[in-house]
């Protein structure tokens, strides 16, 4: 029984035949009175949404050659001539244009199960669902359909482990299943599943969960918009920076302190530090966003587990130079010296060797060379000789590893410090 009319396909489906015999093969379409409507080659050729309310048999028909009278408007139970036999039975079908067929629309969504699920979005890992199931579905088209939680379509993906939820913002989406008829509308993203369909279909009894907990590291700076900052430390006075974020997920947000080689050396508990009592050397601060617990410590990599929960670094970090003389604290000399350019270190990074030039080690005696870490330990000392005119010199660090160092040359009148760089080869 079909709902003919509708604009919607009505063929037959699975009609067998057994016991046939003959020369030649003919499936034939009759009215309830015999009166041949068509020959199709199969039954399931036959469209029968075009040919109004009505019955029609389906038959088939087995004949030798020099047969007469088998065409359209012929009766095929009176009028044909020849050696011939129609099927013992017939297939009915039923073609209504309202009640029955066109009251009943024939498909089922079916009943899916998995999850939920719950993903941490926004940390660039891929957040795909698994192990979605299937069962009872039905209809002659099938599609999953992603909605919000008020049944709007968010997409249409071939299966529900297509999609990556990462990129999807914090929020609640349903993974459904919908089977359909031909001649649906309203399937698309920005419409309504539950409202904006019109045809035959069906949706299935359940959906999958999915909770999307958002976490946004952002980008960071200090309250003036930087991101590098200089302090001078260990003069007695306070070396506060404000610290701000991009971030604007409604979550925990916590900046962590590391030194140059991303080891936790603090988590403060405002938005700003004070740098005075850290000692010379290079630190930097990232922005964390995070649920759940804070599991990391002092002395962990910030690149491992930092939560329970979710959570998202920073895109970037403040780098703060912390100096015990420089830019920062007025002068290049610790004993306020205001020519910044007597003492030249070259190249500056460097991966081994170094040159040292200064117009006024020739005269003064005492002449010390050492490097300290960021940690303040000394790794490197050796005294240097003079010369006449402009002073030069040149040591090797190629056993130094790559980091921040605090240089300094200490002579009978003076000490001059300086930020030196090793980089790796």
């Amino acid at each position: 029984e079909f709902c003919v009319g509708d604009e919607v396909a009505d063929m037959v489906a699975n009609v067998t035949l057994e016991g046939n015999s003959g020369t030649n093969s003919q499936w034939v379409v009759t009215d309830e009175d015999g009166n041949i409507l068509g020959l199709p080659p199969t039954p399931e050729a036959v469209d029968f949404n075009g040919a109004g309310p009505g019955t029609c048999l389906i038959w088939h028909l087995s004949y030798e050659d020099r047969l007469t009278g088998l065409m359209q408007g012929n009766n095929a139970l009176t009028d044909l001539v020849g050696c011939y036999d129609l099927s013992d039975e017939f297939v009915t079908v039923v073609r209504v244009t309202e009640g029955g067929a066109c009251d009943d629309c024939n498909v089922e969504g079916g009943m899916v199960a998995g999850g939920p699920y719950e993903f941490c979005v926004g940390d660039d890992e891929a957040d795909m669902v698994a192990d979605v199931t299937l069962d009872g579905n039905s209809g002659t088209n099938s599609q999953w359909v992603v909605t919000d939680e008020d049944g709007n379509i968010l997409g249409l993906p071939p299966t529900p482990e297509a999609v990556d939820f990462n990129g999807a913002g914090p929020g609640t989406c349903l993974i459904w299943h919908l089977s359909y008829e031909d001649g649906l509308t309203g399937l698309m993203q920005g419409n309504n599943a539950l409202t904006d369909l019109v045809g035959c279909y069906d949706l299935s009894d359940e959906f999958v969960t999915v909770v999307r907990v958002g976490v946004d590291g952002g980008m960071v700076s200090t309250i003036d918009g930087d991101t590098t900052a200089q302090v001078c430390v260990g003069d007695g006075q306070s070396d506060i920076l404000e610290f701000m974020t991009t971030s604007e997920i409604d979550a925990n947000y916590q900046y962590v302190i590391t030194n140059d080689s991303n080891q936790v050396l603090g988590l403060p508990g405002d938005p700003s530090q004070d740098f005075e009592g850290a000692g010379f050397g290079v630190c930097r601060v990232w922005g964390l966003s995070y649920t759940g617990n804070l599991t990391i410590e002092g002395g962990d990599d910030i690149s491992g587990m930092l939560s329970d929960g979710c959570f998202a670094l920073s895109g970037n970090f403040i780098e703060v130079v912390r100096d015990t003389a420089g830019v920062a604290c007025g002068a290049n000399l610790i004993t306020q010296e205001t020519d910044r350019d007597i003492l030249t270190i070259f190249p500056n990074p460097s991966t081994d060797l170094i040159n040292i030039r200064g117009d006024f080690m020739s005269y003064e005696e005492t002449r010390q060379v050492m490097i300290y870490n960021t940690v303040g330990q000394m790794v490197y000392s050796q005294k240097i000789s003079g010369g006449e005119g402009l002073y030069q010199d040149q040591i090797d660090l190629s056993n130094l590893p790559a980091g921040t160092y605090h240089f300094t040359i200490t002579t009978s009148m003076r000490t001059i410090a300086k930020r030196l760089v090793i980089s790796t080869p």
